[in-house]
């Protein structure tokens, strides 16, 4: 038994989860949320997208721990990605809140 089919067998021949649907939701929301947090969250985006891609591939050429780290890494970019964009659309909320209602305040103080 070779060391592709040992490794396959001692992790029940299936690979870690790539975790690229959570890329894929990371940077399609950064895209869709742009602002100035997009200089950060489209490239962090962009590389876990790489990451995952590349977790299939080097379990089954017999680079588990490889494979284990870049499905990590993966999701660790993935989920800062998304935290930098929440916290950065909640901001802009707060603001067109702010804004919204001084707007307001104003044309109720001209009546």
């Amino acid at each position: 038994m070779d060391y592709i089919n040992q490794n396959q067998a001692a992790n029940g021949g299936m690979p870690p989860q790539n975790n690229m649907s959570l890329a894929i939701v990371a940077t399609v929301l950064s895209v869709l949320c742009c602002g100035i947090q997009s200089i950060v969250t489209l490239p962090l985006g962009i590389i876990a997208i790489v990451k995952a891609n590349s977790v299939t591939n080097m379990f089954f050429s017999g680079q588990e721990f490889q494979a284990n780290e870049a499905a990590k890494n993966a999701k660790t970019f993935s989920i800062i990605s998304l935290c930098i964009t929440g916290v950065s659309l909640i901001i802009s909320i707060i603001i067109g809140f702010i804004v919204g209602f001084s707007n307001i305040m104003e044309i109720m103080n001209q009546n």
